[in-house]
């Protein structure tokens, strides 16, 4: 009697069903482009302006922000108390809140765009520092980088500095609060804005489920 002869197909189905299975747990996490993170100034918490300025004004300009290019537009940056915040002595000190705590994923990307003024001693905005904390303004830091210079002059923008805020985070920080701290007192902000994106894990496909049932049957009735 010939050996009965089970069809390729039929033996291997259950081995490719557990290699789409491996496939999806090692699959790169999918990003999307970077959107604008809306913050509120935090007035209770953040020192006080002087000459006019308010931290409100930080994030009233209505340019068409576009976190892929954001210096095209820019907002209005030459000095007014009427757009601008303005330190009032020591080390100026600013809050911002997210409209949600977030939790960081590896892969992700954050980044802070600063705006500083123009026209007038843009050197005051040198050497800030900047920090992402959970809890709210008394809250922890989870991440903070120190002396960053927006150039005085250049193009297309002056006094403009983009930071990578997400470089310090690690998988599960989460973060509600943005802070930043001027290192003279005379520290002024034109605007601010946060921008990122948050990776995805992509779900397991419904085939992938029931290839991984399959695999698991046929060990059953091997044993």
């Amino acid at each position: 009697m010939s050996a009965r002869t089970i069809p390729t197909s039929t033996k291997m189905t259950p081995f490719i069903a557990l290699a789409c299975v491996i496939l999806l747990a090692l699959a790169p996490k999918t990003i999307a482009a970077l959107v604008n993170f809306p913050l509120t100034a935090d007035t209770v918490n953040s020192d006080p302006s002087a000459h006019g300025g308010n931290i409100v004004n930080t994030l009233a300009d209505t340019f068409a922000y576009d976190p892929a290019s954001p210096t095209a537009p820019t907002p209005a940056t030459a000095w007014s108390g009427a757009t601008h915040f303005h330190g009032a002595g020591g080390n100026p000190t600013v809050y911002f809140t997210l409209s949600a705590a977030m939790t960081w994923v590896a892969g992700s990307d954050l980044q802070f765009d600063f705006y500083g003024r123009t026209g007038c001693c843009p050197d005051r905005d040198n050497n800030y520092d900047i920090a992402l904390l959970t809890g709210g303004a008394t809250g922890t830091v989870v991440n903070e980088v120190l002396g960053n210079n927006a150039p005085d002059a250049g193009t297309p923008l002056a006094n403009y500095l983009r930071t990578d805020m997400g470089a310090g985070l690690t998988d599960g920080d989460t973060f509600d609060t943005v802070r930043i701290v001027g290192n003279n007192i005379n520290f002024t902000i034109a605007e601010v804005r946060l921008a990122g994106d948050i990776a995805a894990v992509p779900e397991p496909s419904a085939f992938a489920l029931f290839g991984l049932a399959s695999f698991g049957l046929m060990l059953r009735r091997r044993s």
